[in-house]
Order: C-alpha cells, then sequence, then structure tokens
C-alpha cells in the first residue's frame, strides 16, 4: 500500500512537471502592448517613428526616398519590405527622439529586441494650401490673372510684379484680414487690378520709386505716367498643411526566435506638418 501511494505521488509530480515545460514552449512569448502615442515624430521625410508611453519600445517606418510624395499626395499605399521598412524594437531604457535623428545612432540606450514587419501601408492626407497673402479666397478655381494658378495659391493674384500682400491695407474693421485698397476708385482692388493708378500704363511698366518727388510711388501715382521695362515676376510659392493618418493593413511581425504577431488592421498614427511648393 505504501509503495502504491509512493507510486501515484511520483505520478502526479511527473504530471506537473510535463505540464509546466508545455506551458513554457518555446512557441510562448510576451506579446507586446502597442501601446503609442496617437501622435508620429519624423526626422526628415523618410525616417517615423512612434514611442511608447513608458519610453522603451518604438515602432518605426523608414520609408524609400520616392514616397516622401506622401504628405503631399491625398492617399497612397506602399508595401512592406520591398521599398519600405517597418520594425519594432524594445530599448533597455528609456529612448528620445535624438536617437533617431542621427546618422550614426549612439551606443545608449541599447535595443534588446528587435521585430521586422510586412504589410500595407496606407496613408491618408487631408490637405490645406494657402498663398497666406491676407485675402480670403473661397472660390479656389478663381484665377483672376489667367496664369493658370488659382489665386488662393497665387502670391500675385493679379500678376503685376506687385505682391498681393503688399497691395493690401491694414485691417481696419477688425475681421483679421487685410482690407482692400483700390487706388483709382475704379471698383477693382489693386491686388486683383493690373493698372492700380488708373493711368493707362500697366502698373508692371511702372517703377516702385518716386519720380517726382510727391510721395507717391509712380504705379500708384496716375499724375505721373511713365514706361519701364517690364518688372519682374517673382516664381510663385505658397504653403501645404497637411495632416496624414497612417494604417498598415495586414501587419506581420516576426524576431529571430521564429515568433509572430500578426494585425488584421494597425492604426499607426497621424502626423501633422507643412510644406513650401515652389512652382
Amino acid at each position: 500500500m505504501w509503495d502504491l501511494l509512493i507510486c501515484m505521488k511520483k505520478c502526479i509530480l511527473l504530471f506537473f512537471i510535463v505540464l509546466f515545460a508545455m506551458s513554457c514552449d518555446d512557441g510562448d512569448f510576451d506579446v507586446p502592448s502597442f501601446v503609442f502615442s496617437s501622435n508620429v515624430q519624423k526626422c526628415g521625410d523618410l525616417i517615423l517613428y512612434n514611442i511608447s508611453d513608458d519610453s522603451k519600445e518604438v515602432l518605426i517606418l523608414n520609408l524609400a526616398e520616392n514616397d516622401t510624395i506622401f504628405f503631399i499626395t491625398p492617399q497612397v499605399n506602399a508595401s512592406f519590405p520591398l521599398t519600405n521598412k517597418i520594425s519594432y524594437r524594445v530599448f533597455n531604457t528609456n529612448v528620445s527622439s535624438s536617437y533617431f535623428c542621427q546618422d550614426i545612432p549612439p551606443v545608449s540606450p541599447s535595443i534588446i529586441e528587435e521585430w521586422n514587419g510586412s504589410g500595407t501601408l496606407i496613408v491618408n492626407n487631408t490637405i490645406n494650401s494657402d498663398d497666406n497673402d491676407g485675402v480670403q479666397e473661397l472660390d479656389l478655381e478663381l484665377d483672376s490673372d489667367l496664369d493658370g494658378i488659382p489665386d488662393y495659391i497665387d502670391k500675385d493674384d493679379d500678376n503685376d510684379g506687385i505682391l498681393t500682400t503688399n497691395e493690401l491695407d491694414l485691417d481696419n474693421d477688425g475681421d483679421n484680414f487685410l482690407d482692400f485698397l483700390d487706388t483709382d476708385g475704379d471698383g477693382i482692388p489693386n491686388h486683383l487690378d493690373s493698372d492700380d493708378d488708373g493711368d493707362g500704363i500697366l502698373t508692371i511698366y511702372e517703377k516702385r520709386t518716386d519720380s517726382n518727388a510727391n510721395d507717391i510711388v509712380d504705379y500708384l501715382d496716375p499724375s505721373f505716367a511713365v514706361t519701364q521695362a517690364a518688372f519682374l515676376v517673382e516664381p510663385n510659392q505658397y504653403t501645404t498643411y497637411y495632416t496624414t493618418t497612417f494604417t498598415i493593413n495586414n501587419l506581420s511581425l516576426s524576431n529571430n526566435n521564429g515568433n509572430v504577431i500578426n494585425y488584421d488592421n494597425y492604426e499607426y498614427g497621424a502626423i501633422t506638418g507643412e510644406q513650401i511648393i515652389k512652382e
């Protein structure tokens, strides 16, 4: 009887040993929480990164150079890992933004775990452009000077060589927009009038100086009409403001141990910024 009890105890002990061994199988691992900020950060246009709340985990996107169109195109789809790369890293201590913006990463903090991924990156942009000339232009198709550039992104709306912002008055009515000037009183404000002083000579052919010393520059002086070579019109430029959201479909991350983490749709986050567009 005693021998039977000892045998049963050994069998039970063996059972728990086997059960424990199975629970520690190589296929089991700690799945990362993947809790990151919704605000993506970047170094230049090619390295995007998102740091976790504890500052020890980072999800990094390395974009190909030709994918900088992400920030000026309404929607772009890109795949990994052909030209773009995604990786998840765990560091031994807190990591800051400066780590990612150096050509050669610092020795500390060090990477203690790294996963590389594949999937499809879905990029959506909300884009607003403005020439910031002080004029509230609601008609986005209006092109007053017919130069092929709509007024809302044309810094010289009448193409007379005088920037629109320099053909406006102060904000006298307090509406946060500069008031229109109409020097010749013809009902066409200066920033849309090719002949601001109404003397028959187009503004682009009149001097920006006061030739007759009456304290009125020539292109605004109807009493002085002298032509000159056409004034140089500066190349146009405007600002594009964007909010870019990143979603990774069918995200699959794997490490050197063969462990795999899969997400059907992973919301990577969003980034806001602006670009100067020159034409």
